[in-house]
């Protein structure tokens, strides 16, 4: 169950292990993964509560004064759950697959806790004078605050490569993907960093050459241009690249003048390892693929630099000839 939490997560679940213990508890219960949470102290969910008022001196205080505590420290090691906590992980994870992220977090325990409003956490918190509705829309608004920083780094990281003159290069691969759970370990292995989940429409429009799309997205806002040939392993591609801002009024307007010609939707996760962007996709009527973008200037011996970083990704992902494909999302929807 614990697989996809954070660092800070996992801690939280420790330290309401010992908390647990040191209140002579047979169990974890809800109340000690919120004690959790604030020894923590530096995750979302701990601010979240600092904001609300809530401190660990006056919590520990109502959770003693509240369970059946036996005072009495406990000498086993590891504790089991209790089904409310265990719901309440449950619940956790339902909150982080609903923002659209891909790990566990303590914003989504703290989620999870405010959802299991019988346990004792939800009382404890009351008692603490929090309103659960307006603790659940705290931890949001961090989130979406979180998300719009994002999006923002993104914008800034493509100006950075159109600040200079002249086309850029990427050398990238797109494969089918059965194994997520692979390709998000080697992502973590390499330090990649995660961007966020964006969830894209892209627009293709006839065009006499190459490929041109408006790409609409919670991250990506793009005109892009591309010129690619149809080959399944590592390949060259040209691009010319326009962030936007009012991405509906330039697509109204191409629509209008050149046709669309397929549309594309897709749940995307970004990842960032230096100069190679990876993208988990989940395509609408496609299924789950992967791609390796390996960025840079257009000229040989940084083709041949790319190439090669492409290929390192390509095997710490366990990426065969057998799954790569030769074509775009596009063109395999027009089939």
């Amino acid at each position: 169950m614990f697989e996809r939490f954070t660092e800070r997560a996992r801690k939280v679940m420790a330290l309401a292990n010992r908390e647990a213990q040191r209140l002579g508890c047979e169990y974890i219960g809800t109340e000690h993964m919120l004690l959790g949470l604030l020894i923590e102290g530096e995750g979302v969910g701990a601010n979240v509560l600092k904001s609300l008022g809530v401190d660990l001196k006056a919590a520990r205080e109502k959770v003693e004064a509240l369970s059946k505590a036996k005072g009495e420290k406990t000498e086993r090691n590891r504790l089991p759950v209790t089904p409310r906590a265990k719901k309440a992980t449950e619940y956790a994870i339902q909150e982080a697959r609903r923002i659209g992220h891909n790990y566990i977090g303590t914003e989504h325990l703290l989620l999870g806790l405010l959802r299991s409003d019988e346990g004792l956490a939800a009382a404890v918190l009351r008692e603490l004078g929090v309103n659960l509705d307006a603790a659940r829309q705290a931890v949001l608004k961090l989130v979406n605050a979180g998300r719009e920083e994002a999006r923002q780094l993104e914008v800034e990281r493509l100006n950075e490569e159109l600040s200079e003159p002249g086309l850029h290069v990427n050398v990238e691969i797109k494969a089918r993907c059965s194994d997520l759970d692979r390709a998000r370990a080697a992502l973590k292995e390499m330090s990649a960093d995660f961007l966020g989940t964006d969830h894209q429409t892209d627009t293709y429009f006839r065009v006499p050459r190459g490929r041109l799309k408006i790409r609409e997205g919670t991250i990506e806002n793009s005109l892009i241009h591309y010129d690619r040939p149809d080959l399944p392993g590592p390949k060259e591609a040209m691009v010319h690249l326009c962030p936007l801002s009012q991405s509906e009024v330039v697509k109204d307007t191409l629509a209008r003048a050149l046709g669309v010609l397929v549309t594309v939707r897709k749940s995307r996760e970004i990842y960032y390892a230096n100069n190679v962007k990876i993208h988990v996709d989940a395509v609408d009527g496609l299924g789950a693929f992967v791609e390796i973008e390996a960025h840079g200037r257009s000229d040989e011996a940084n083709v041949a630099s790319l190439r090669k970083q492409c290929e390192a990704v390509m095997e710490r992902f366990g990426i065969g000839e057998a799954d790569l494909i030769d074509r775009g999302y596009s063109d395999m929807l027009l089939g």
